[in-house]
């Protein structure tokens, strides 16, 4: 469309990923899915596009690396239709391919579009510097505990959000601390970081060691590496018998006595709710089938508040 501006989030797909992808997926008006062309649709690519598919999200679906090895441009086609239950119209088509790639085919224009030389690393188009932002722009605040995960800045009239959301983690990890001394130094780090939403944070109800959640692994490298250098506190991990974490929310009187009988698998979040700890899946479901009163979610919305 002439005149108009798009803003492209750029988020990786690969496992090593924290939940913040997830989050980026709420917030925008369509998703581009790339593909890889040898690899197909992987495992974390169906996470991301549940998360499509629960909040409506267009999709446009990219299949790249057409230069390299790759799998048959039907079977692919195929492949998406069946894994995701998507029909698909392909609107450009590959010529040639692997070492005899060289452009794309536009079916909607019936216009060839070749490969180019790329740009140098210093032409003046590859870096732009804003001096000012707008309303849908994506800016870098430094912060450190001040701000967390669901804040609004605002000048103005308030504000009123249905909610970010909070994926439950697909890792869960005791945390163990090195140095006993620095346990209050722990719990303050923990408590900062999770805001800043590098983990999530839950404190066992039966007084054990906080456990940290995380969708990828990297994660916990990052975590790891922060508290050395910031707070200079050491820690390792250790595994824990829950593979599965679901907010539960009922009446007061329902989860009071829910915890009660569930003490060593239940936690708080960072916020004080409430959090069941589910050894498997199987748990989880007969845990959820003997407790009709209360409800189990894998996404928790934050933010909800009038700011």
């Amino acid at each position: 469309m002439a005149g108009a501006s798009s803003i492209l989030l750029d988020r990786p797909g690969h496992e090593d990923f924290s939940e913040d992808i997830y989050r980026t997926l709420t917030v925008v008006d369509c998703a581009v899915m790339v593909i890889d062309a040898a690899k197909g649709i992987e495992g974390r690519m169906r996470k991301l596009f549940e998360i499509c598919r629960l909040w409506d999200i267009p999709i446009v679906t990219f299949i790249n690396k057409m230069d390299r090895e790759a799998q048959d441009c039907f079977g692919l086609l195929d492949e998406i239709s069946a894994s995701l239950a998507l029909d698909t119209a392909p609107a450009t088509w590959p010529i040639g391919r692997a070492a005899q790639f060289v452009g794309t085919y536009d079916l909607r224009t019936r216009a060839k579009h070749f490969i180019s030389a790329p740009l140098p690393d210093d032409d003046p188009r590859m870096v732009q510097l804003a001096e000012e932002a707008f309303a849908g722009d994506v800016v870098g605040i430094p912060n450190h505990g001040a701000l967390r995960i669901g804040d609004t800045l605002t000048e103005g009239k308030d504000l009123r959000f249905t909610g970010v959301p909070y994926f439950a983690p697909e890792i869960l990890r005791r945390v163990r601390l090195d140095d006993a001394m620095k346990a209050k130094k722990l719990r303050q780090a923990l408590i900062e970081l999770a805001e800043e939403g590098v983990v999530q944070l839950f404190r066992p109800q039966d007084g054990l060691a906080p456990i940290v959640g995380v969708v990828g692994v990297l994660q916990l490298d990052v975590l790891q590496s922060r508290l050395k250098a910031e707070y200079g506190v050491a820690i390792g991990f250790e595994s824990t018998p829950f593979t599965m974490a679901r907010w539960i929310t009922g009446q007061d009187k329902a989860i009071e006595a829910f915890s009660q009988a569930q003490r060593s698998a239940m936690a708080d979040d960072i916020d004080g709710d409430p959090v069941f700890l589910a050894s498997s899946a199987f748990m989880l479901r007969r845990t959820v089938d003997i407790t009709p009163d209360l409800t189990f979610h894998d996404i928790k919305q934050i933010g909800t508040q009038k700011i």
